[in-house]
């Protein structure tokens, strides 16, 4: 019979204390040397031949003359080394949140240690550029997405939406999502993914929204798509066609889906095709004035004598883009506050441009300023309530009703402002009647054309009207107004019961009666604190389908918009040597986490259960 095996017995571990157990139990590893004997055969004798072996006592002498590691290291308590690593990440955090360089850091570190000297955390810091880097890259950013899934997990529809924009060669697609989740506060949204891709295809961006829904498990809750109003999203105004990104995704995603255009994308092209009615191009003008002045010292220096000649303030004239909603209103007003001052320089000036000459000589120059002025004045004011990330959809569609509401009224009532009337005055005394007729047929194309484009994109926009009744605007809704709604959501492959959501309703009926006629809250607060208000699920278990299916409807793509202007801020040309994947860190961390302030974001880790932590130290990617 075979010859039983020797163990490593509790005898053999008392005397040989540099041996503990291998793989097997008539194994051992030797400490000193890094390796594994048998002991199978001679057990104790193995053990024996082998601290006598050369190697052995190689590699003993060589331990003994070096100082082990642990000499080195400062061995904390565990409560220090989770400040410290919290410590580690707010720093960084600190940093993007303030939009302060990386290199900076460098300094910082070292800087904080010489000063606050007495300071164990501070001496063990060691979060300098690069680590800070990868914390944000590598922890932060994953870490803030994580938080969002983790939101998302009793939500049940989402809003998808994205955009497109170029950093010099590189095309950069985010994409985001829009939830409602009244329990942290109600309409959130977040960024998913920040690409950067070869192309804007409508295949490209529809496989980037795919992949990014896919891989945090929310194809499933993706109710609704929205973008630019350009073709290659939508197929146009009357969602035609196939090679399109919306049509796209209801194949591939829900064919239910529901699309959302950009409303102050709307209006802004609404005011650029009414003004292309004009005789004169009020927006070229103001570009070419701009640029006149703006990188020449000696003509703003020779245009702020004009101002202290004619006893008039000089102020900087504004720079406006096309492409940007909000820019005309304070450009065509800062135009106006210097316009004697600009035509009296114009007059003087040798070889201006000719297109400036003939607008400061034409009699009605003022007056289109003026017009445009009066015009933007209501368009400005609500773009600026469009861009509301908690606005409904309702809202906005109340929003472009009132503006087609307020220019039609102008229309009726031939409305003419008292500073273009006056000049109207002047030119009909020195015989220009003719000439005040053409303006006044001129600004009635304006606010026609204007209208007529709202109104042909206010079409997409009357599928929601089923939920006005959710507006908290009126005491005495019906359940007859209720039951359209419904029906649409069911349609939409939403399952709620109609029995509980009448008993539901009641309640909701009678909150309302206890609200305050005054009370100028908006929609998404009021529904918050109506479901806060209930005690138990029973009260809106129904309800929240709707609120959450309704409020996940997006009513514009102004984020997608701020998370360029985001990157703007960080990619410039003072720092350009930030790559891709960090600005993509950067962005999900400010965007995500931009309600959240520094000393807020300590306490949130320091309160965490220590994953995020663990991984400060040791750089590993956050999962």
């Amino acid at each position: 019979m075979p010859r039983r095996k020797c163990t490593f017995n509790e005898d053999l571990r008392a005397k040989f204390t540099s041996f503990k157990k291998g793989k097997y139990d008539w194994e051992v590893c030797c400490s000193i040397c890094n390796c594994t004997i048998s002991i199978a055969n001679k057990g104790r004798r193995d053990i024996e031949d082998h601290v006598k072996s050369e190697k052995h006592s190689k590699n003993l002498r060589a331990s003994t003359s070096s100082a082990a590691l642990d000499s080195f290291v400062v061995r904390r308590p565990a409560a220090d080394q989770k400040h410290l690593k919290a410590a580690e990440a707010t720093i960084a955090y600190h940093t993007i949140f303030h939009h302060q360089s990386f290199n900076s850091l460098d300094c910082t570190i070292k800087l904080n240690q010489k000063i606050y000297f007495d300071s164990n955390i501070c001496k063990q810091l060691s979060c300098a550029r690069t680590k800070a880097t990868a914390i944000i890259t590598n922890v932060i950013a994953p870490f803030s997405i994580s938080q969002v899934l983790c939101d998302l997990k009793t939500i049940a529809f989402i809003s998808v939406q994205t955009d497109a924009s170029n950093h010099l060669a590189l095309k950069i697609f985010p994409v985001l999502i829009r939830y409602y989740d009244f329990k942290n506060g109600g309409t959130k949204s977040k960024i998913l993914n920040l690409a950067f891709e070869k192309n804007e295809k409508s295949d490209t961006i529809t496989q980037l929204i795919v992949e990014t829904l896919t891989k945090n498990n929310l194809l499933t809750k993706c109710i609704g798509f929205c973008a630019d109003n350009c073709n290659t999203n939508f197929g146009g105004r009357q969602r035609k066609g196939s090679n399109n990104v919306y049509s796209k995704l209801k194949l591939l995603v829900n064919q239910n889906m529901i699309s959302v255009g950009c409303p102050p994308h709307v209006l802004n092209n609404a005011i650029f095709h009414g003004c292309d009615t004009l005789p004169v191009d009020v927006d070229k003008i103001i570009v070419k004035i701009y640029n006149y002045f703006s990188i020449y010292t000696v003509r703003t220096e020779r245009l702020r004598d004009f101002a202290e000649f004619l006893d008039n303030e000089y102020k900087p004239l504004l720079y406006h883009s096309k492409t940007r909603w909000l820019s005309l209103y304070p450009a065509v007003e800062r135009l106006l506050l210097m316009f004697e001052i600009l035509k009296s320089y114009f007059e003087e000036v040798e070889n201006p441009p000719k297109i400036l000459i003939e607008f400061f000589k034409d009699d009605l120059s003022e007056a289109y300023l003026f017009l445009v002025h009066s015009l933007m004045s209501i368009f400005n004011f609500n773009i600026q309530k469009l861009e509301k990330q908690d606005i409904s959809i309702i809202e906005t569609v109340n929003v472009l009703q009132n503006i087609v509401s307020n220019i039609q009224e102008r229309i009726n009532s031939n409305f003419i402002p008292i500073k273009i009337k006056s000049i109207m005055k002047k030119l009909v005394e020195s015989g220009l009647q003719e000439k005040v007729n053409k303006f006044k047929i001129g600004t009635n194309n304006l606010y026609n054309i204007t209208v007529k484009y709202i109104e042909s994109w206010l079409k997409p926009f009357e599928e929601f009207k089923v939920f006005s009744w959710m507006q908290f605007n009126d005491k005495n809704v019906t359940w007859e107004s209720v039951e359209p709604c419904l029906i649409y959501i069911q349609e939409k492959g939403v399952n709620v019961g109609d029995s509980a959501l009448f008993d539901q309703f009641c309640n909701l009926k009678h909150y309302m009666d206890n609200l305050s006629p005054c009370d100028e809250t908006n929609v998404n607060t009021k529904w918050t604190e109506f479901f806060k208000s209930c005690t138990s699920i029973e009260l809106y278990s129904e309800l929240i389908k709707i609120a959450e299916f309704y409020f996940a409807i997006p009513s514009h793509n102004a984020d997608v918009e701020r998370v360029f202007s985001l990157i703007n801020s960080q990619w410039t040309k003072e720092r350009n040597k930030l790559v891709p994947d960090t600005v993509k860190g950067i962005i999900l961390t400010k965007f995500n986490f931009q309600a959240l302030s520094c000393e807020s974001f300590y306490d949130s880790l320091m309160s965490s259960d220590g994953e995020i932590l663990n991984k400060i130290r040791s750089n590993e990617k956050y999962n």
